[in-house]
């Protein structure tokens, strides 16, 4: 199922209703099944493009699944009749150590009161939670909570957003609506008042890495993983992103196992004159895969304003909109001819990308400054569109982001554990749960979504193996080779090919010179003129294309001018001014953050927010005051 929503406590079937109609109106999603559970209610939703019920019953027990269960190496409705069968004889605490994938599942007694529920290992299937006196509702739709309940705007939560076009933690924009925890059961009862129960916590990333693991033995335990993976899902209608990188060749390197590269559909999405594109394009030709090539026509200029609306009701505005809405365009494609797409999200914690600045592994704290600084901070950032309170709040950020990552790794020795596991830990954890799970979680809505290279025991492996094997993608380019040694001859985007580099291959390896050559030149132009120059800009499509198509429309911009902001408390008159005349301007720089801008004013403008509150009167930053995103007892 693509969307669920669960609510209890007294009199709330019209509230429950009035939930249950955004899914079915605004989300265009298909209505699924609906159960009372005594003063628990209960529905599903399913994507209008097909039939993908995914609840089960037998006896008196009932399973609800949101994404996609894999259950003892079977996966969907045959996972659900497998769990199904197991929990008549063994509990559910023993039986969650079973499951993978991005999912959430409710399991009732439906001759009962309560409900258990849980969460997936990353929490990449978000499930969020909004919490009153007298209530607690639960969806796959924070949108769908916060249009009907009354929600008050959290600091924090909003700076985080425009900063970041994330929240980070368990948190969000709202003070009463949080996310449930990963790799958690719950239990929901409703009587003699609503209840939210955090009972387990049933799986952890490891802290330690392995010491008897070769590279040789790590790159065969990891392939033998994926390969378990890839025999599972090869049987689906899936189609395979394909990209000029690492992860998403890795991934077909390991279905080509199951499926000959000939019957292996792939998708890339871009302008044809990406030289990314082009490599795809050429991979295919020259070993026979079937692709799909999707680009975005002339007629996006005039399609842009719908998909930027109905992505507001996809993401429930938790991420930018205008970024979301070609991949929107790109997730419906795929749905049309496929049941399930397969991408690499996941594939940093196989490579040394995210903790490359750390020079060398060592037991020592991981520099978080420097990492929220070179991956999350890093694009240019106008703070003086902002009033004087809510600048000083964005300027925070950093801080903020901190003290949640520090919060993150608290089970971790930082002392006395090694820091690039620190920060692999950091980037599942956090990156993982809240942006790729967003992502995931927005994508499902339209066509089944998986990562492989995310699923649980693909993670604990790679978590598991000493650094010194991701260093320069040496563990993915060693799998490539093993796993499918035609993919790995063929040139990336540095020109050279996705193998190690040995006395016999060097030769293939002069066009990376040129390519580190081109890259140290960037990095001096970037520092001298302290903004970003991309390598390639022809890579993808530029965001700044994007708004300046929204802009075009009179209409549109004159609804999100100044004076029509519902959310103008947060900046200052002339800057705000100043900046929107120059944002439809080509390649203006800060279209990123005037994308977050809109996502958060359309959001607001469709919430129940309470009308008590005022930007205005939002107190100054003091970091040792910030809200804790739990809220269950």
């Amino acid at each position: 199922m693509a969307g669920i929503l669960i609510t209890a406590g007294h009199d709330i079937g019209g509230d429950h209703a009035r939930c249950r109609e955004h899914f079915i109106c605004k989300k265009q999603m298909g209505s699924g099944s609906d159960e009372q559970l005594g003063e628990i209610m209960l529905s599903q939703f399913s994507r209008r493009s097909s039939d993908d019920s995914n609840c089960i019953a037998g006896g008196t027990i009932g399973i609800w699944a949101v994404g996609t269960l894999i259950y003892k190496d079977r996966i969907g409705k045959s996972a659900l009749e497998s769990l199904l069968s197991d929990l008549q004889d063994s509990a559910l605490e023993d039986l969650v150590h079973h499951c993978d994938g991005p999912f959430f599942l409710a399991v009732g007694d439906r001759s009962g009161r309560s409900l258990r529920l849980v969460t997936d290992h990353a929490g990449i299937m978000n499930i969020y939670v909004y919490r009153s006196e007298t209530l607690c509702a639960l969806s796959s739709s924070s949108m769908a909570l916060s249009t009907h309940y009354p929600v008050t705007p959290d600091p924090d939560g909003v700076a985080q957003f425009l900063r970041t076009a994330n929240v980070y933690g368990s948190g969000t924009i709202y003070r009463e609506i949080t996310l449930l925890e990963p790799a958690s059961i719950y239990t929901l009862t409703a009587s003699p008042w609503p209840v939210l129960r955090r009972e387990k916590q049933y799986w952890k990333s490891p802290v330690e890495t392995r010491t008897d693991l070769s590279f040789e033995k790590a790159k065969d335990l990891l392939a033998q993983t994926l390969l378990s993976y890839a025999h599972i899902l090869s049987r689906q209608d899936l189609v395979c992103d394909f990209t000029a990188g690492f992860d998403s060749r890795l991934i077909v390197a390991a279905f080509s196992r199951h499926r000959a590269l000939t019957e292996l559909p792939t998708f890339v999405f871009g302008p044809e004159e990406s030289k990314e594109v082009r490599l795809v394009v050429e991979y295919c030709r020259s070993l026979g895969i079937r692709n799909h090539h999707l680009t975005l026509g002339g007629e996006w200029e005039d399609m842009i304003h719908d998909y930027v609306e109905r992505a507001l009701y996809v993401t429930d505005g938790e991420e930018n909109v205008v970024v979301y809405a070609p991949i929107l365009l790109a997730q419906e494609s795929k749905a049309l001819g496929h049941g399930c797409s397969i991408n690499g999200l996941g594939g940093e914690l196989y490579r040394d990308f995210w903790w490359i600045q750390e020079m060398y592994a060592s037991r020592r704290p991981a520099n978080f400054e420097r990492l929220i600084a070179m991956r999350i901070l890093q694009y240019e950032y106008d703070y003086t569109i902002f009033s004087g309170t809510w600048r000083t709040r964005l300027a925070g950020v950093k801080d903020t982001l901190k003290r949640t990552f520090l919060d993150t790794l608290s089970d971790m020795d930082l002392n006395d554990s090694l820091n690039t596991l620190q920060i692999d830990n950091l980037y599942l954890r956090q990156k993982m749960r809240r942006w790729a799970g967003r992502t995931i979680s927005s994508s499902n809505q339209i066509v089944g979504t998986l990562a492989p290279l995310s699923l649980k025991r693909c993670v604990e492996t790679a978590l598991s193996i000493p650094p010194g094997c991701k260093r320069n993608g040496r563990l993915v380019k060693g799998m490539i080779e093993q796993l499918c040694p035609p993919l790995s001859t063929l040139r990336m985007l540095n020109g050279a090919p996705c193998q190690n580099l040995t006395i016999k291959n060097a030769h293939m390896f002069l066009p990376l010179i040129i390519d580190l050559g081109k890259r140290g030149v960037r990095k001096a132009v970037q520092k001298a003129l302290n903004r970003t120059i991309l390598l390639d800009r022809s890579i993808g499509y530029q965001q700044s294309r994007f708004v300046s198509s929204l802009l075009s429309r009179a209409s549109f911009q004159n609804d999100y001018c100044y004076d029509s902001l519902l959310t103008r408390d947060l900046y200052d008159r002339g800057a705000y001014e100043r900046f929107y005349s120059h944002a439809s301007r080509e390649g203006f720089l800060y279209s990123n953050q005037l994308g977050n801008i809109l996502t958060l004013e359309m959001r607001m403008r469709r919430d129940n927010i309470r009308q008590r509150f005022s930007f205005l009167e939002v107190p100054e930053h003091h970091p040792e005051s910030r809200r804790d995103g739990l809220v269950y007892s």
